[in-house]
């Protein structure tokens, strides 16, 4: 009798500590994912009750014009594990020319999009999502002639090929009240060097109209301060014939993340 009590004394402490060392593993975070750096948006949403900012500031250079995005900020929030809210706005100095007189830079504010984010399918390599963006012309334009409501549709798909290399892709359709609409793609093979930093290369392009199929690429870091901070470098130009004309261009992108569990 004695034993047995032994026994079961000894089962019911090797239970006690088992159950302390499972409450003492703290719950990991995940790490945050972004719509950038980069042109695609990634295909899963922020996170139940998550709230997510991610801004930065883009010089864009066509020829001799420079446009700058002073601060682009999206900012998202999560809806159970498949939904999430979105408003995107930006600040912008773009150039004003006159035929006579020195031109000038004036500030303007983007229209204001506010959109949603619906994950079909979230699977451990493979993630399919869509993005609906209402566009509202709230903000200041150079001409003042354009205020019709536009929209942007896009169909997001992302492959993982192993624990660090994956592939991405957009199909997006974008209306602004005028003509057929745009149409426009992604492409991106994203890699993890290691487990702070990580590096994209991108292929991208727009036919305006439905007309003339633009090819553009980019690439860029992205450095993980922590599971929910990220801050991210990268650059793009055009190709083909375009680049070889005096309408090349050419961006230079910095910005931060980071999200609110």
């Amino acid at each position: 009798m004695k034993k047995v009590l032994l026994i079961f004394t000894l089962f019911l402490f090797h239970i006690s500590l088992n159950a302390q060392d499972a409450n003492d593993v703290p719950n990991e975070v995940p790490n945050i994912v972004t719509d950038r750096p980069g042109q695609s948006d990634a295909a899963v949403t922020v996170g139940d009750g998550n709230f997510q900012i991610e801004t930065g500031t883009q010089l864009n250079i066509e020829g001799s014009i420079e446009n700058w995005t002073i601060l682009g900020t999206l900012l998202k929030y999560g809806i159970g594990n498949k939904f999430e809210l979105r408003v995107l706005n930006s600040l912008n100095r773009t150039p004003v020319f006159y035929a006579t007189g020195p031109d000038t830079y004036q500030f303007q504010a983007s229209d204001l999009e506010l959109g949603m984010k619906y994950n079909i399918l979230n699977q451990s390599s493979i993630q399919l999502a869509t993005v609906a963006h209402l566009i509202l012309p709230l903000g200041t334009t150079s001409s003042g002639d354009i205020n019709d409501v536009g929209f942007t549709t896009k169909l997001l798909a992302s492959v993982g090929l192993n624990d660090r290399l994956g592939v991405s892709s957009n199909l997006i359709y974008s209306y602004g009240g005028q003509g057929n609409g745009d149409l426009g793609y992604t492409l991106i093979l994203s890699a993890a060097l290691n487990d702070k930093v990580s590096f994209f290369s991108e292929l991208y392009g727009t036919a305006v109209d439905f007309k003339d199929l633009s090819y553009n690429y980019d690439m860029g870091f992205a450095y993980l301060f922590s599971p929910t901070f990220q801050v991210d470098f990268s650059f793009g130009f055009n190709l083909g014939k375009e680049a070889r004309l005096q309408s090349a261009s050419s961006y230079y992108a910095l910005g931060a993340s980071w999200r609110i569990d």
